[in-house]
């Protein structure tokens, strides 16, 4: 008995460090290089994600943005 909680206590710990599953599409003749600004539209926490989460997220993006040579542009110029 103690070897199959444990065996199941095992799978189960496997399974929670399991990787997420991503994908991404972009237009191939698009020059992504010419780029150097960047911008935020307006939108609200939409799936679930609370305001305060949404808001560390695009902190995130944009500190690693200013790293590979990104500026922030205003959205609506």
């Amino acid at each position: 008995m103690k070897t199959w909680i444990a065996a199941a206590g095992l799978a189960l710990a496997t399974a929670g460090c399991s990787g997420i599953s991503t994908t991404s599409d972009w237009d191939e003749s698009y020059d992504f290089s010419a780029l150097s600004t960047y911008a935020w539209t307006e939108q609200g926490a939409e799936g679930g994600v609370s305001e305060i989460m949404l808001r560390r997220m695009y902190a995130a993006v944009d500190d690693d943005l200013a790293v590979k040579g990104f500026s922030k542009a205003d959205p609506y110029t």
